[in-house]
């Protein structure tokens, strides 16, 4: 139509990304992509799509009902953002109104699940088309935690720890330290539990991946908490041995390999256990650096890692090679002196 055209223009043609305004735009189209998907109720894509929910189950259920939650409540007057806004009964996820409304919205739960299957389709096919141009293919990545007002934290609230959140302590890469915002997972609740959270993540992460990076596997032994209160944050010690053997079979199982970001403050005896059991380490340029300062050949990096230039957290090469990163630095307030 000529106004879908015009807005479209308008999205192609701005300096910057408008993300909210794209993800309206692309919503729309998928919406009819899956009207007319859904009129084709006896095609092999609709047998398919039909196994893929059958074969996530109910993870993915709570998710694609979490979307749906989300978005009609968004459109409140005044919209809520966020579950902990939500009216009390649809904060608990077994909740009656819960069930009530994903009977009333059984055709959008059902959209939200299908654009799940569409990213799943679309990641299986990168994944088998990289592997055939390199011998691992896809080197996946396996986030540190979860956003607190997600749907993971609404549907496990039992597992979440509220009022605290994962970062790491000063050090001399941020001498004020890191605050991720996100929310830490409960070692009591994971044991609990069997590890089942950990598993179901690490086998989604592994299924289209040659190799799986997990970010920050410091916090396997011990991670970092920040109060929300604004009060000193603390380790908290992690079942670390179990937490290994969870990766190590679900790498075995998946015929997946796995790194572990061991950079920044690594406690004592984690590299041993990496090394022990088969998770390699990184090796990153700006940081192999000798006494005196001098960086180290490649020749004398440490074995059982993967080497690189830097990470997506670290300054560019050419910014780093110009000092534009000690500018920039100065100029975000990251040195106090």
């Amino acid at each position: 139509s000529p106004d879908f055209r015009a807005r479209l223009g308008q999205a192609r043609g701005a300096e910057l990304i408008d993300y909210p305004f794209v993800a309206a735009l692309k919503l729309e189209v998928l919406a009819l992509l899956f009207e007319t998907f859904r009129a084709q109720s006896r095609s092999r894509r609709r047998a398919a799509f039909e196994a893929f929910r059958r074969e996530a189950g109910p993870s993915l259920e709570r998710q694609a009902l979490f979307d749906a939650l989300f978005e009609h409540f968004r459109r409140q007057d005044p919209p809520q953002h966020t579950w902990q806004t939500w009216p009390l009964p649809y904060r608990d996820v077994a909740s009656t109104e819960v069930a009530r409304f994903a009977a009333a919205h059984r055709e959008r739960v059902a959209f939200f699940a299908y654009l799940q299957w569409l990213a799943a389709e679309q990641l299986e096919q990168a994944q088998r088309q990289a592997s055939g141009a390199m011998q691992l293919g896809l080197y996946l990545d396996l986030a540190v935690g979860v956003s607190p007002d997600g749907a993971e934290a609404w549907a496990h609230r039992g597992s979440i720890v509220a009022g605290a959140s994962l970062g790491a302590p000063p050090d001399e890469f941020n001498e004020a330290g890191q605050n991720w915002g996100l929310a830490p997972l409960s070692p009591h609740a994971l044991r609990a539990r069997a590890y089942a959270p950990l598993i179901e993540v690490l086998r989604s992460g592994m299924r289209h991946a040659g190799a799986l990076r997990i970010d920050h596997i410091l916090g396997l032994q011990r991670s970092f908490w920040w109060p929300a209160d604004g009060a000193p944050g603390a380790y908290v010690r992690q079942p670390v041995d179990d937490l290994l053997g969870v990766v190590a079979l679900e790498s075995h199982r998946q015929r997946c390999l796995v790194v572990g970001e061991d950079l920044g403050t690594v406690p004592g005896g984690l590299r041993r256990m990496l090394d022990r059991t088969g998770v390699l380490g990184c090796s990153v340029l700006y940081f192999e650096r000798d006494q005196d300062g001098s960086f180290r050949r490649p020749a004398h990096y440490r074995q059982r890692s993967v080497a690189s230039i830097g990470t997506h957290d670290l300054p560019t090469l050419a910014g780093f090679w110009a000092g534009r990163d000690i500018d920039w630095r100065e100029r975000l307030g990251f040195y106090r002196d």
